[in-house]
């Protein structure tokens, strides 16, 4: 509503004396009752209507001073400490009754995984957890299994510092300087990151970084603090590929080194007042974060959580000009890419976790990023439009990958929904993704790593194969319902093929990619590009065939007794069921190989073996094994 001009006329007919005396009346009523609006007796310790109520530490009187705000303090003071006095008793009586307890709410659905002081955690539908719990009798199927010995424990990391929650101490300007080594190394660090494309962030414009790097050095203490954070995550980073490429330098510090000084340059720079630079250098902290583990973690989760609200603060979702038209061009385009590695990093660990994201894309009006590179563009230049998609760019890669996960969003939340969705949904998401599939450039199309050509950079080979798995990955989650549920309707016939088929090309690129990264490999030296996310998609295809497998017919019974049903049903062919059972035990001994650095590597391959000795072993019996899912996403089992 536009602003009244006629303030200056409120007062003219107003009967008020120039000079008004304001007194101070003493109130007649406490406070809780003054906020009830009934009438107080100003009893004392506590007045008679406070009493009848059982509220007396709530009876607090305000005094002949107008101190209204103290007033209201204190009475919200005595309502918190009631309600801390209830909880208490709540709890005691919780611990004493708990039969009493669980017997008034029977009729509430009880969590299936998340145990109240446990640290069980819910793993949603997308999750790898979720597809081998699906899997009936998974556990007493493990349970008959030795744990394999390992030739090691799983590599031991310090856990990332909680910054959202605190206890990370702020630092000083003289620390953080004594803390960069010195020109040289840290020069080798930070072109050793740029130089690794594929772990290089595109929201971190190179030739700025190092104009702003060239005035750190010039005058490093008027230097902001959240730029510094994020130049001490790109140490961090280069750090890490410094150690692989180039084992023989001595470096200073390590990457946990770097790390927590990132983590202590964005508490001093208040990041969470959502200042400039606060999204860039929280989202830069994460990704060196998750550079470094190889299993999913729920806190690297949180903070691309975090770093989307601070976008969101700062308006990084909406298109520029819609935000402020002095915006300058330079300043667009990174937001544009800022906004993208945010909402595609917190979309791809909400599917980590099987948890719906935060980003909702009908508020959201942002565009792609355009496919340049960062000598097309710079700080007092125009930004030209994108390149043509004929150069397998980084960028190109990452508008590619772009357009994929605002269906992947959608595949995510159509999966997550508490009511079944129609099949129609399902199949029309799956021709958009068959469109999308198409429209990928040639340039960015996957090939035998091994049929590449040599002039081809791994960053290039990296982005090939992440983009395809990316898309077989959103089939299989998009159709992985209908695997064993409605198995034996003939309907979703489409969908079961369609789930295996991904499934399987999946698993052929990981058995691929783990054969180039050994030693005298075609990708030996950038074996560290391999993230968690990627790791979880490996999984995810391997549980997937490990559920294939085992909800089908007794193996013996296949072999000995085929049905009619085999010559339509090619999952449950004779020499179809040898083949992927083969293909499970190539990448059952993957995972074990991982499973001296990996936990969530390990228990995939204990999972992976349990079942393959389930299903190889000969049955005694002719009965077949029917596996029907429940609501709660298990397999109750029978025998016919």
């Amino acid at each position: 509503m536009p602003e009244s001009n006629m303030k200056h006329l409120t007062g003219v007919f107003r009967a008020t004396d120039h000079h008004k005396v304001t007194r101070n009346r003493k109130p007649v009523s406490c406070m809780a009752c003054q906020k009830r609006k009934s009438k107080c007796d100003r009893e004392k310790p506590a007045c008679g209507a406070c009493h009848k109520r059982g509220d007396p530490r709530l009876c607090v009187y305000g005094d002949a001073n107008g101190f209204a705000d103290k007033e209201e303090m204190q009475l919200r003071m005595a309502q918190l400490e009631e309600i801390v006095m209830r909880l208490a008793k709540a709890s005691e009586a919780s611990n004493v009754h708990p039969s009493i307890a669980m017997a008034e709410h029977t009729n509430l659905p009880s969590p299936q995984v998340v145990e109240e002081g446990s640290d069980a955690a819910y793993h949603g539908e997308t999750s790898w957890e979720a597809v081998f719990k699906s899997i009936h009798d998974i556990q007493s199927v493990l349970s008959t299994q030795d744990d394999p010995d390992h030739q090691g424990e799983p590599e031991t990391l310090s856990p990332a510092p909680d910054i959202a929650m605190g206890g990370i101490s702020s630092i000083a300007t003289s620390e953080v300087i004594g803390s960069v080594p010195s020109r040289q190394e840290a020069n080798i660090l930070i072109k050793s990151y740029f130089q690794a494309k594929f772990l290089a962030v595109p929201f971190i414009h190179e030739c700025h970084f190092w104009r702003r790097y060239e005035l750190f050095w010039t005058c490093p203490h008027n230097s902001n603090f959240l730029w510094l954070s994020i130049m001490f995550s790109v140490l961090s980073l280069g750090t890490m590929v410094c150690k692989i490429q180039q084992p023989h330098l001595a470096l200073l510090q390590g990457p946990d080194f770097y790390i927590q000084r990132s983590a202590q340059c964005l508490v001093t720079g208040e990041y969470l007042k959502a200042r400039p630079y606060s999204v860039e250098a929280l989202t830069m902290y994460a990704h060196a974060v998750n550079a470094k583990r190889k299993d999913s973690e729920a806190t690297i989760w949180s903070l691309y959580s975090l770093a989307v609200r601070l976008a969101q603060r700062r308006g990084y979702h909406l298109d520029a000009a819609r935000v402020s038209p002095n915006i300058k061009p330079f300043e667009a385009e990174m937001r544009r890419r800022t906004w993208f590695t945010v909402q595609t990093s917190d979309l791809l660990f909400s599917f980590q976790l099987g948890m719906p994201p935060m980003v909702y894309q009908e508020v959201c009006d942002a565009g792609h990023p355009r496919n340049l590179s960062d000598d097309d563009f710079d700080e007092d230049s125009e930004v030209p439009e994108s390149r043509p998609p004929t150069y397998p760019t980084p960028m190109l890669a990452w508008q590619t990958k772009s357009h994929l996960c605002r269906l992947l969003r959608r595949v995510l939340r159509h999966v997550l929904r508490v009511e079944s969705p129609p099949y129609e949904e399902t199949m029309a998401l799956q021709a958009e993704l068959e469109v999308y599939h198409n429209s990928v450039p040639e340039c960015l199309r996957v090939r035998p790593i091994a049929a590449t050509p040599f002039d081809v950079p791994a960053h290039t080979i990296m982005h090939r194969l992440i983009i395809e798995v990316s898309y077989l990955k959103t089939i299989c989650v998009l159709h992985r319902p209908y695997l064993a549920a409605e198995k034996n309707q003939e309907m979703y016939k489409a969908s079961r093929e369609l789930c295996r088929t991904a499934a399987l090309r999946i698993i052929e690129i990981h058995l691929e990619f783990e054969h180039e990264i050994r030693e005298g490999g075609r990708m030996y030296e950038d074996r560290f590009l391999l993230s968690s996310l990627t790791l979880h998609d490996f999984l995810v295809a391997s549980m997937i065939l490990c559920l294939d497998l085992h909800e089908s017919a007794d193996i013996t019974y296949i072999l000995l007794l085929p049905s009619p049903s085999m010559t339509t049903n090619s999952s449950r062919r004779p020499q179809d069921r040898r083949q992927r059972t083969q293909i499970l035990e190539n990448t059952c001994k993957t995972w074990e190989t991982r499973a001296n650095h990996s936990k969530d590597a390990r228990h995939g391959a204990k999972v992976i073996r349990a079942i393959l000795n389930h299903i190889t072993t000969p049955s005694t019996t002719s009965k077949v094994k029917t596996i029907v899912l429940t609501n709660n996403n298990k397999f109750s089992i029978g025998q016919s």
